[in-house]
């Protein structure tokens, strides 16, 4: 879309931009008509992508695509092309002999290939960094388009001979620009399926069809009935992706409430209070465990506590005397017992040793 702005706001002459948009414009929207149609089905085949709606979306995009490019008889049906590079013929005499006979056969092989391409590059991204899906397609493309442009490219050297400076910028963001939209585009097809990101791509028709009315190039009813098909299609489907992404956001957090929680809404059938969740079964557990060993604890307490106390009856009524150093007479012991002697008196020696 942005390649296409720069091409016409160029200050290329009319001879040379014909030459552009002869070999990228009507071919890029006429193999665009039945591209999406493609990825959708190859989606679906392939990938095993669900479509349901998305359906409609599609076919909504192939009728706006088809009334922007206005192939065949239908270009002076509607009203021609918006600038005489669409309503003039082509400068090679094998792309004239095709437009006589062969040209659709080539154009659906051309739209099917480049379905394959979306499938394909989803099912690269969803396998490795978008950087190795856009370094595969550059790699094949060039290796296949190569030849097919050296035999019947209408582009000579003596093109480059005469242009500016400025001229010379515009043709190197081209293949900038074009960079940058096939690293979103791989992006995107990591998340999205490949019927999702072909109908939205339908939108660089409509961007571009737009730039060529601010520059001034022209008017058509057709093409504008069909930019807004297209626009309402991503409208539509960009409230349905919306909704089903609130969705599941919703589901989501209602799920993490339940598990943090531990009560479903959702009750049992039998009218029985919902079994609790994993997090609280595991902390019930936990609480049951805790209990028993404060229990222990204090029965343990009060066996010593017993015990202890047996111990004291018993040295009530007995008295010994065990000298703590043989070379002190100080250390004594004096229990109160069968001699009715006083109670026990412990030294500061023995109170050491104890």
């Amino acid at each position: 879309m942005v390649s296409a702005l720069l091409m016409r706001a160029s200050p290329l002459s009319a001879a040379q931009r014909e030459r552009f948009s002869l070999c990228f414009a009507a071919s890029r929207a006429a193999v665009g008509l039945s591209a999406t149609i493609w990825a959708a089905f190859l989606g679906a085949l392939i990938q095993k992508e669900g479509l349901g709606w998305l359906w409609t979306m599609v076919l909504l995009c192939s009728v706006g695509i088809l009334l922007i490019a206005k192939p065949g008889s239908m270009n002076e049906a509607l009203g021609g092309g918006t600038t005489p590079a669409e309503n003039s013929g082509s400068e090679v005499a094998i792309i004239d002999d095709l437009t006589k006979g062969g040209a659709f056969i080539i154009l659906v092989v051309g739209a099917f290939l480049h379905g394959v391409s979306f499938v394909l590059g989803r099912h690269v991204a969803k396998r490795g960094p978008p950087i190795l899906s856009i370094l595969l397609m550059m790699f094949f493309g060039l290796v296949s388009f190569l030849p097919l442009v050296l035999i019947i490219s209408p582009f000579q050297m003596c093109f480059f001979e005469h242009l500016q400076p400025v001229q010379w910028i515009l043709l190197t963001l081209l293949p900038i620009l074009g960079l940058g939209a096939q690293l979103c585009l791989i992006t995107a097809l990591e998340s999205e399926s490949a019927a999702t990101i072909a109908i939205v791509q339908n939108l660089d028709a409509v961007f571009s069809y737009t730039f060529q009315l601010v520059i001034g190039e022209g008017f058509n009813v057709a093409s504008l009935c069909g930019a807004s098909l297209i626009v309402f299609s991503a409208i539509i489907l960009a409230s349905f992706k919306i909704r089903k992404s609130l969705r599941d956001g919703k589901r989501i957090a209602t799920s993490a409430a339940e598990e943090l929680v531990g009560t479903p809404v959702v009750l049992q059938q039998d009218g029985a209070p919902p079994a609790a969740g994993p997090f609280s079964a595991g902390k019930a557990v936990a609480h049951e465990d805790e209990t028993k060993s404060s229990i222990g604890a204090m029965q343990t307490a009060e066996d010593l506590q017993q015990h202890l106390s047996v111990a004291g009856k018993e040295f009530e009524g007995a008295c010994i005397i065990s000298p703590c150093n043989s070379t002190s007479s100080s250390s004594r012991e004096f229990v109160g017992g069968s001699s009715g002697k006083g109670p026990l008196a412990v030294t500061n020696e023995t109170a050491n040793i104890a």
